[in-house]
């Protein structure tokens, strides 16, 4: 993979000192090997913590998360279409990410309402995704990310919230 990147002339994102050679007061010069995708500060408390997550993850077993992650994504989908709120999501296959349209109440409304039951939530405004906001007729949505840790007690919580909309 690196092969094609250098060929392609692609750079990191971020530049640092292992990644180019600094030639002129506004100019640079990229390795010209695969080490100008290395990062020469390296987060050891991170690489750890990544680490400590996989061996958790894969102590529970990813099918097992996915198969969790599943039925309370189900259970909370088919709950928002119950209480009538237009489910945003598109495809066979869904991730753990629920879009959905609150009618009649303001972004801030709708995102204070959350705050005040003491329910995380996310509202993504049409400025973060133009083309897909216009494609589905919508200025701004709410996220909600349930995952296998959640109890379906949450859910139901989450649901008796959403009803008072």
């Amino acid at each position: 993979m690196s092969g094609k990147a250098l060929a392609a002339g692609l750079e990191p994102l971020f530049i640092d000192l292992r990644g180019a050679e600094w030639i002129a007061e506004n100019e640079y010069k990229p390795r010209a090997d695969a080490k100008r995708f290395e990062d020469w500060e390296t987060s050891y408390a991170l690489m750890m913590g990544s680490k400590q997550a996989l061996e958790y993850l894969l102590s529970i077993g990813i099918e097992n998360v996915e198969q969790r992650n599943d039925e309370l994504n189900s259970k909370l989908r088919k709950g928002l279409s119950g209480l009538g709120k237009r489910l945003l999501d598109k495809g066979q296959k869904q991730c753990s990410i629920i879009t959905f349209r609150v009618d009649g109440r303001t972004e801030t409304e709708v995102r204070n309402f959350f705050k005040e039951k003491g329910i995380n939530i996310y509202t993504i405004s049409k400025t973060s995704a133009i083309m897909d906001f216009r494609e589905k007729g919508v200025e701004w949505v709410v996220r909600v990310s349930p995952h296998y840790y959640n109890s379906e007690n949450e859910i139901d919580q989450f649901l008796e919230a959403a009803k008072e909309l």
